[in-house]
């Protein structure tokens, strides 16, 4: 397609009859380049009110709430009660900074169109509203308090309004020393909003501010926040407790009688309900093509399939969305969990189609989306269950949490790896980079499941293969020497240590250093990188005799071992190597091990 808007809506059937499910598909794809892309059509009006809540959510927060008053006016009611149940809300309570912006541009809205739209809203919320920035009083019930500003009074004469102070400050409690009633611009608006309210529906106006009046914050809130729960369950958007099923394990092994449920058919299109109004956030947020083997599969289903699966996507996003407490309306935080879901949705598919994409019709025509998400996720997941078995096997930590026996890329798998979402350190790549990447398919699985094979090889490495005494790892076995406390010393600190004994000419022994002999460790690598060795050179040399260690001992070598070595011995090269060492005063003899 391109830009010219009769290519998008032109003359036709179209504009007789409902508006093509393909058109509102590819301007919500539109919006996601260039939020106002939904003006490209000749009758916006009637495009608007079918596109996805979320979608439309994302492009007026990509314009600016401010400046999205063009839009908005072409939004249902039950729109505009959906984006302000997605942004205004911090868990239970409504966010009033959030909310400034929204009322303000519901205020520069026609008297026509801020009526339309104030009767989709709830009656409790405007409340709420009103209560967080104002207080209202009733003369004929209350004392009007004396300030030196006058009160606002409602056009009916029947209440009073005066500026209230600021919400304290969550982390300090406190109130702004600074605030003054006479220079709030948050007292014009909710007169301004008042004045408005009165003059397109004096008679729910009133109804209104009688409830800001004689209600508490507290009761208005919660009111308030029951009804927006209920339709954000609507849209998968679960409370906390329940939504984390989402996350938890399940054995992909196992599935059994779980192939019996998939995703219902996507209903038409509702503009006045949001929930039909899902469907666009199955596409890509961020980066295209991240995602290759989902997108496979996609194309593979008929049109039918395509918009139940995308449906049913939007919900399985809004769960995760609430099981990571994450704000629906924060659109950088929502394009992180689809994301997620993304990713976990491809690993799921090519575990269970067998990287077939053609069978993908076949697995969601007996799984809901939500299903193949959770194999993915518990895929990822298992990974972290075994560097957690490590770790409470004592292979990993000193201590009964963390990690530290381990450093760089090590330090870093068993830290990703245990994340709520697992990731995968890119420093054992074919490209080795600094950070961490998403687990998208069954080579990453493969890959890591590798790497903890590595992992959990390296302590019986050091202190069965090699020989290494434990008690380097205690109080008493380092007195006297640096680093001094157990909690600082690495596996790759013992190794090293035995590696720099083996360039002086001794045995592959952990014996700490003198200072005089890490500057003579330091002249052999300068040497050996100034002749072409370099770290190659090194780790061959060390690893040819661990292996003959191993030998010895009749202990099979690890399938990796030169991964292991490398990790450990690089640093050797590429840094100053003290800090990498077990060392001792020049003055002091070498301590005995028991």
């Amino acid at each position: 397609m391109t830009d010219d808007k009769n290519t998008l809506l032109g003359p036709g059937p179209s504009n007789n009859g409902a508006v093509p499910d393909s058109l509102v598909a590819e301007v919500a794809h539109r919006i996601r380049l260039r939020p106002d892309a939904m003006f490209d059509v000749d009758e916006p009006e009637r495009l608007v009110p079918l596109l996805p809540v979320q979608e439309l959510l994302f492009a007026i927060e990509e314009m600016g709430v401010m400046d999205s008053g063009d839009l908005l006016a072409l939004t249902t009611p039950a729109q505009v009660q959906a984006f302000l149940d997605l942004s205004l809300w911090a868990r239970d309570r409504v966010d009033p900074e959030e909310a400034t912006d929204w009322i303000s541009v519901l205020l520069d809205l026609e008297d026509e169109v801020f009526a339309e739209k104030l009767r989709g809203l709830d009656q409790e919320l405007l409340s709420t509203l009103i209560r967080k920035y104002v207080q209202v009083y009733d003369p004929a019930l209350q004392i009007v308090p004396e300030q030196e500003m006058a009160p606002y009074t409602t056009p009916d004469t029947f209440f009073e309004v005066l500026p209230k102070a600021p919400e304290p400050d969550p982390d300090t409690g406190e109130i702004d020393p600074g605030w003054e009633p006479e220079s709030d611009p948050r007292f014009p608006m909710i007169t301004r909003l008042l004045d408005k309210l009165y003059r397109v529906d004096p008679d729910y106006g009133r109804a209104i501010v009688m409830e800001a009046a004689s209600s508490t914050t507290s009761e208005l809130e919660e009111l308030a926040y029951r009804w927006r729960s209920g339709r954000l369950a609507d849209l998968g958007y679960e409370p906390y407790a329940d939504a984390l099923e989402i996350l938890q394990f399940l054995d992909p092994g196992r599935l059994g009688d779980r192939f019996e449920k998939p995703d219902p058919a996507a209903p038409p299109r509702d503009p006045d309900d949001p929930v039909t109004l899902g469907g666009g956030l199955l596409e890509p947020h961020g980066a295209t093509g991240a995602e290759p083997f989902l997108e496979a599969c996609l194309e593979s289903l008929d049109p039918e399939d395509l918009a139940r699966i995308t449906f049913g996507f939007t919900f399985l996003a809004n769960r995760v969305a609430a099981a990571t407490l994450t704000r629906p309306g924060d659109a950088d935080q929502m394009a992180q969990v689809l994301s997620r879901c993304r990713q976990r949705l491809n690993l799921g598919l090519e575990y269970l189609t067998r990287r077939q994409p053609g069978r993908a019709s076949a697995i969601f025509s007996k799984l809901p989306v939500s299903l193949v998400f959770r194999v993915g996720h518990s895929l990822t997941l298992g990974l972290g269950r075994l560097v957690a078995t490590l770790g409470h096997a004592g292979k990993l930590s000193l201590a009964s949490r963390g990690f530290t026996l381990l450093e760089g890329g090590w330090l870093e798998l068993a830290r990703g790896l245990s994340e709520r979402f697992p990731r995968l350190t890119r420093a054992f790549d074919e490209e080795p980079a600094e950070g961490f990447r998403p687990i998208l398919s069954m080579g990453d699985l493969l890959h890591a499941t590798e790497l903890l094979e590595d992992l959990g090889a390296q302590w019986p490495l050091c202190f069965v293969g090699l020989g290494f005494e434990p008690s380097w790892l205690t109080p008493e076995g380092l007195r006297g020497l640096r680093p001094e406390e157990p909690g600082a010393v690495r596996l790759g600190d013992l190794l090293r240590t035995a590696a720099a004994r083996h360039l002086l000419g001794q045995d592959l022994e952990v014996i700490p250093l003198s200072q005089e002999e890490v500057h003579r460790v330091s002249h052999v690598l300068r040497s050996a990188t100034r002749e072409g060795g370099g770290t190659s050179a090194l780790i061959k040399e060390i690893e040819a005799e661990v292996r003959q260690r191993l030998e010895g001992a009749s202990i099979t070598a690890p399938p990796r071992l030169e991964r292991i070595l490398r990790a450990w011995l690089t640093p050797l090269l590429s840094a100053p190597i003290e800090g990498l060492l077990l060392t001792r005063p020049s003055a002091a003899q070498p301590s005995n091990i028991p």
